[in-house]
């Protein structure tokens, strides 16, 4: 992943889906802010080797090399209230984890359970569709299993697929 080239694949991620797509220049100004956050991102008056980015014009990742130093629940605390700030900022909500994002083509489409539902039986999603797996850990989590058919997703045992003939 060209974004995070210089972190390790055991590298401690978390992905905050926003409930929108960020304009450029909010992406901009959000990413100078996620640049000067881990910086000088601290664990017990340790620092801390981190990247973050804004990937797909809606997703904001960000990474720790906990082989570097390990990261304590303060710190993953204040990368929370970064995002929170940003979300208040910028009027948007990163901690919606009910949110299904698809990708189709170049475009997300963001549904909650209920209109992926409708997609579905209106033939616009099927299980071989492309969604975004929020849930990933690691660097490696991320590269391998972030972009998922939506078959494998864990939203899919609560969804009825149309019968392929």
């Amino acid at each position: 992943m060209e974004s995070f080239s210089g972190m390790p694949n055991t590298s401690r991620t978390w992905v905050y889906a926003a409930n929108r797509t960020l304009t450029v220049p909010e992406q901009q100004q959000m990413q100078e802010a996620l640049a000067v956050f881990t910086r000088d991102w601290t664990a017990h008056n340790n620092s801390l080797k981190a990247e973050a980015a804004i990937l797909y014009n809606q997703f904001v990742v960000i990474m720790v090399d906990e082989a570097y130093n390990e990261i304590g629940g303060c710190s993953i605390d204040k990368s929370i209230q970064l995002l929170k700030a940003l979300g208040n900022q910028y009027k948007i909500d990163f901690f919606n984890r009910f949110f299904i994002y698809v990708l189709d083509g170049n475009e997300i489409i963001t549904h909650t359970k209920q209109s992926l539902q409708e997609a579905i039986n209106k033939g616009l999603v099927n299980q071989d569709s492309l969604v975004f797996n929020h849930l990933v850990q690691s660097k490696s989590d991320l590269t391998n299993n972030w972009i998922q058919a939506l078959k494998q997703n864990w939203i899919s045992k609560q969804l009825r697929f149309l019968v392929q003939a």
